[in-house]
């Protein structure tokens, strides 16, 4: 979560995706947050570990996961 944070504050254009129920991030974030419930997203973007972050990177998304 610190990373998903540092990126607000420097004014990144962040979309948190949750893979678990963490409604109180919505309300400490103030930010809408996405839920993948049934890991949709997760697996239509080839995730294997989360937490993970999801990037642009030109015309293709980037995949980075965060230990």
């Amino acid at each position: 979560m610190r990373q998903v944070e540092q990126r607000f504050a420097r004014g990144e254009i962040v979309k948190p995706i949750l893979v678990a129920g963490l409604l109180d991030l919505i309300r400490r974030w103030k930010r809408p947050v996405f839920f993948d419930q049934g890991g949709a997203l997760v697996a239509r973007l080839g995730i294997r570990h989360v937490p993970a972050l999801v990037s642009q990177d030109g015309l293709r998304l980037r995949v980075d996961e965060v230990r």
